[in-house]
């Protein structure tokens, strides 16, 4: 009898053992967690996967198998996997409407949110996350309703604005007012210059600009975010932004930006290659344009120059033009769609649009052609082009919303003109 409880005894020991070697998931339903939650004042943590999200299988091989995430989530938290390729997790996934993954909802005991994560994090960072969703005033809905009461105190936005950065969440209106509350000195130290160049973009959409003094700053200082950043992904993010602002001025009709951008990126090293760098725990393309010299003269001659020297220059350019750089020709396309109603300007661009049809990105060269053609009242020419569109987008898995409200507009302008 007694070498039985003792054999018993050391069985409970391994048990136990083992179960702190690995992070525990609650296995009840989502209902029961909440009361359970609410019954024991315990804290939720709900991890949204599913099943080949390459991030999420990183996070559980490198995070969730370390020793001192195991015994602060163990301890701390009810955690709940939610796999949202399955029936309950769908369920779960259409109440916090959840879209990248891995993600991490921090609940209260009584069931509320109070903080968020998305991404893959380290070890000491994952732990930090959830020390700061347990601290009432520290969770992301918390700095909210700070922020919302008026709190602009420099520290409190710099927290928020790296609370929101590692959610993806976009707030302009936090990121600029950090920004404004920096002096000039404090834009070029070391911390003011890595905060503008991590917050200069969400996802794709620039947030600060060319022309504003924290981009300025970061040009003159960016050799201090090399000490954090590789020097060729701080350049070409530099690069890419001042592009992308030289569009915003033409669009802008802004010819005085637009020379002052054109001005910066002659000093500039043209990027050579298509980059994938991980910052943080996060994947960053640095995405480049090979013939941006090219195509930004056209776009500015559309915008700013005479007739006759868009014609020139595109006469002077296409015939030069290797007939496989199917991206220089499909921009050029796009960019006299956008920019041009000259019956001229446009047959020129038709007549080697259909050079642009083939390979990578046919897409966009085909919505391109369709657009001016329509410009120039050949409704059937363009809806045969939207029909092989959308022929070749089916093939892609691409979304055709825009093609098949251009398909009804042609077919609208065929019967009134009938």
């Amino acid at each position: 009898m007694f070498k039985f409880i003792l054999s018993l005894s050391f069985t409970l020991v391994a048990f136990i053992s083992s179960a702190s070697d690995t992070l525990h998931y609650y296995s009840g339903t989502y209902s029961d967690l909440l009361e359970d939650a609410k019954a024991s004042q315990k804290s939720i943590m709900l991890y949204f996967h599913y099943d080949g999200c390459g991030a999420c299988r990183l996070m559980e091989r490198d995070v969730f198998t370390d020793s001192a995430v195991i015994q602060y989530y163990n301890t701390s938290y009810l955690v709940k996997e939610v796999n949202t390729l399955e029936e309950e997790g769908m369920e779960i996934n259409r109440k916090y409407g959840v879209r990248t993954h891995p993600t991490f909802m921090f609940l209260n005991p009584e069931g509320e949110t109070v903080h968020k994560i998305i991404g893959r994090f380290s070890s000491e960072k994952f732990i930090t996350a959830g020390k700061v969703a347990a601290n009432e005033e520290q969770g992301l809905n918390a700095l909210q309703a700070q922020f919302d009461a008026g709190n602009r105190e420099k520290s409190f936005l710099r927290d928020f604005a790296y609370a929101l950065y590692d959610a993806n969440s976009k707030n302009e209106e936090v990121v600029d007012a950090y920004i404004s509350s920096l002096s000039k000195d404090e834009l070029a130290s070391d911390s003011g210059a890595v905060f503008v160049y991590e917050f200069m973009f969400f996802f794709r959409d620039q947030v600060i600009h060319f022309e504003s003094p924290a981009f300025q700053a970061l040009i003159a200082h960016r050799s201090s975010v090399y000490a954090h950043y590789p020097k060729e992904a701080v350049d070409h993010k530099i690069y890419m932004a001042a592009i992308n602002d030289s569009k915003r001025a033409l669009n802008d009709s802004n010819e005085l930006r637009y020379i002052d951008i054109m001005d910066f990126l002659e000093n500039e090293d043209v990027p050579s290659m298509l980059k994938y760098y991980e910052l943080d725990g996060r994947v960053t393309m640095i995405r480049y344009n090979t013939n941006f010299e090219e195509t930004s003269k056209l776009e500015y001659l559309l915008r700013f120059g005479s007739k006759d020297e868009v014609l020139n220059y595109m006469n002077e350019l296409v015939p030069s033009i290797d007939m496989a750089d199917r991206m220089l020709l499909m921009t050029i396309a796009g960019s006299v769609n956008r920019y041009s109603t000259d019956t001229q300007v446009l047959e020129l661009a038709n007549a080697y649009c259909p050079r642009a049809e083939t390979g990578e990105q046919a897409y966009f060269a085909y919505l391109s052609h369709a657009n001016i053609l329509m410009k120039l009242s050949r409704y059937n020419e363009a809806l045969a082009v939207v029909e092989k569109a959308i022929d070749y987008a089916s093939t892609q898995s691409y979304d055709t919303r825009d093609l098949a409200e251009l398909r009804s507009k042609l077919n609208v302008l065929i019967e009134e003109g009938e």
